[in-house]
């Protein structure tokens, strides 16, 4: 019996472990075609061969001028609008975990409805609103659209996490002569750090990967990489060299900030999972 049960255990691992790679190898392909695309020679770009000379030419012909520039914008726009979400929802999802007020139950179905609404939905409205005001084709007008369109999301995800901090602990310190903003700088913010980094960092990658907003809010002094890279559909095809390239670089900060904060978001999903 207890051979049988070693077995099917065994068995039961092997079959988790199978499916596991199976699901990376998926989830990995297109990623190894882009890559491999990148290195390829522009005459082979599009190629099925595995084995080449690899060559930078992909993105040399991708770099300009105008690539460095909408890098930086991209860069300025998700982290300033990241930063805001941040601060923004915080002090959101803080007020709707903590406090008790008319309507909070209506305010949060319609968080929720918002988030799942197409973005597209808010394109016309965005580009109207910011035309008026004065901040199109600006850094300062990009980062509040950003941070309008993601800030339902933060306040969503880390509404849980402060809901997952003991009042008891915020009673004490209140108790101690602690104000309630003190309280929710010193004490319930650390304990949802894990989950202010899932909101941060997915803010950021929402924001950097934006086409759809992007394409019509922006002009030439803020179009962003997304942006800059739908130019190489053009009217001879699309120039898959160079598009590759440029994903490929696109990809990177991106990969370098998830790496740097692994750990907060494996914890924030799970403990948002387990919370929420």
């Amino acid at each position: 019996m207890v051979i049988s049960h070693r077995r099917k255990r065994s068995g039961r691992n092997v079959a988790i472990t199978v499916a596991a790679v199976a699901a990376l190898a998926i989830f990995m392909y297109p990623m190894f075609v882009i890559v491999t695309m990148a290195f390829k020679p522009p005459s082979l770009a599009t190629s099925p061969v595995l084995v080449f000379q690899p060559s930078l030419d992909n993105f040399i012909d991708m770099y300009s001028a105008d690539f460095a520039k909408c890098l930086v914008n991209s860069l300025i726009i998700a982290s300033g609008s990241a930063a805001l979400v941040t601060v923004f929802s915080c002090l959101a999802a803080y007020a709707l975990s903590r406090f008790n007020f008319r309507g909070k139950k209506q305010l949060n179905t319609f968080t929720m409805m918002m988030r799942a609404l197409p973005v597209v939905a808010f394109v016309i409205p965005i580009f109207v609103m910011i035309s008026k005001a004065g901040i199109y084709d600006t850094w300062l007008g990009q980062i509040f659209t950003r941070t309008a369109i993601d800030l339902t999301f933060a306040m969503w995800v880390l509404r849980s996490f402060f809901d997952s901090v003991p009042i008891e602990v915020e009673e004490s310190a209140m108790i101690d002569g602690c104000s309630r903003l003190g309280v929710l700088v010193r004490i319930s913010i650390p304990l949802a750090a894990p989950g202010i980094a899932v909101a941060a960092i997915f803010s950021f990658i929402f924001s950097w990967n934006d086409f759809a907003v992007a394409i019509v809010t922006t002009g030439y002094n803020t179009k962003t990489l997304p942006v800059y890279l739908s130019a190489f559909n053009t009217q001879r095809g699309l120039l898959w060299g160079p598009l590759a390239a440029g994903v490929v670089v696109s990809i990177i900060p991106t990969l370098l900030l998830a790496l740097a904060i692994q750990r907060y978001i494996v914890k924030g999903l799970s403990l948002g999972a387990v919370k929420g």
